[in-house]
């Protein structure tokens, strides 16, 4: 069912004849958020339509390069990924990294984050660990964004996602320049103090901690992470389970995710000089060694036989991406076999891949 020109889309709609419509994440005063599958790329992705309205040349030219700036971040384990921006019937879509487990919001509305005070007094040690472990890792993206000159200004629970595995990533950020990163620092403090019951629940040298934020002269985010980390340390006697984040080590995955953004947005020239770099940084890197021969197989510059052998050279751990590629064949038998191969090296399996099994 092809998606009509419409403010809301309903579920199992498909627009572009691309994104098929899963759910509907919820409503602003500003924009509308889906979980959207990409029929193409076997994701699931995170949908922001933002309403019709007469803009101006200008203000379109100001969004394009807000847009950018969250692309250029590139890879980071606790910043929403953003993929790309299209226009289509006088809306502005938005596509960035899609986390089934929700935000810090819906943790603390479901109960998955204790934070009445009887619940939170009878596991206090557990909580205090679950609080420390989510202040870190968005102290953590806060100053990556600082780093690259950006200014998050919209630290609130629902904008701070987790993963089913616990990992926070920041999104919806805001651009204004008006704002300063020590902003950010205050923000992040009192949202971490409000996580708490009670002020007074909060031990004495963690209470300081944030209140200094205050300060004239703040500590800085990475010094509050570090403080966090080492009261870890020497309260619950063990070492804090996350290590901090080097953006370098994803470069590679980067420009692939932004190749692959390209190839949507019909600039393949630009894509294929993305994956190339993505290879020499990384030789064999499976994603984008699989997506760069998958697009020339689509668009009948290498051959099956060619595209099949390229592919056989890619770990087992990759054998998702060789599943996927049989189901485009319609060869189901090979697709089982692959995706069997991939669950014994990778036991857990996405809800994308479960859908394909089916």
């Amino acid at each position: 069912m092809q998606a009509q020109v419409s403010d809301h889309w309903q579920v199992g709609e498909t627009l572009l004849n691309l994104y098929r419509v899963i759910e509907r994440l919820g409503e602003r005063e500003t924009s509308t958020t889906y979980h959207v599958s990409h029929r193409l790329w076997h994701q699931s992705l995170a949908m922001k339509v933002l309403p019709r309205q007469e803009q101006t040349e200008a203000e379109l030219q100001d969004f394009r390069q807000r847009c950018k700036a969250w692309l250029k971040l590139g890879l980071h384990p606790h910043i929403a990924s953003f993929y790309y921006v299209r226009q289509w019937q006088g809306q502005l879509l938005l596509f960035s990294e899609y986390v089934a487990a929700g935000s810090l919001q819906t943790w603390l509305q479901t109960g998955r984050l204790a934070r009445h005070s009887d619940a939170i007094r009878d596991s206090a040690p557990i909580a205090l660990k679950q609080i420390i472990d989510l202040a870190v890792q968005a102290a953590w993206g806060l100053d990556y964004l600082h780093q690259n000159r950006l200014v998050c200004g919209r630290l609130k629970p629902q904008n701070l996602l987790i993963t089913s595995s616990g990992i926070l990533k920041l999104t919806d950020f805001h651009y204004s320049t008006n704002l300063r990163p020590v902003d950010d620092l205050r923000a992040w403090a009192k949202l971490i103090l409000g996580l708490a019951p009670q002020s007074d629940w909060w031990p004495p040298q963690l209470r300081d901690l944030f209140r200094s934020c205050e300060a004239q002269r703040p500590p800085t985010l990475q010094q509050c992470a570090q403080s966090l980390i080492q009261y870890y340390h020497d309260h619950f006697h063990r070492p804090y389970g996350r290590q901090a984040p080097i953006p370098q080590q994803w470069q590679a995955d980067s420009l692939n995710n932004q190749a692959v953004a390209l190839i949507d947005l019909n600039r393949p020239q630009e894509a294929i000089c993305l994956w190339q770099k993505a290879k020499q940084i990384q030789p064999h890197h499976p994603a984008a060694t699989y997506n760069h021969d998958l697009w020339q197989w689509r668009s009948r510059q290498i051959s099956e036989e060619q595209l099949l052998a390229d592919l056989a050279t890619l770990p087992p751990t990759a054998a998702d991406l060789v599943a996927f590629l049989q189901l485009e064949r319609n060869d189901p038998e090979a697709a089982l076999q692959a995706f069997a191969t991939y669950r014994h090296h990778s036991p857990q399996l996405s809800a994308t891949q479960q859908a394909a099994l089916t």
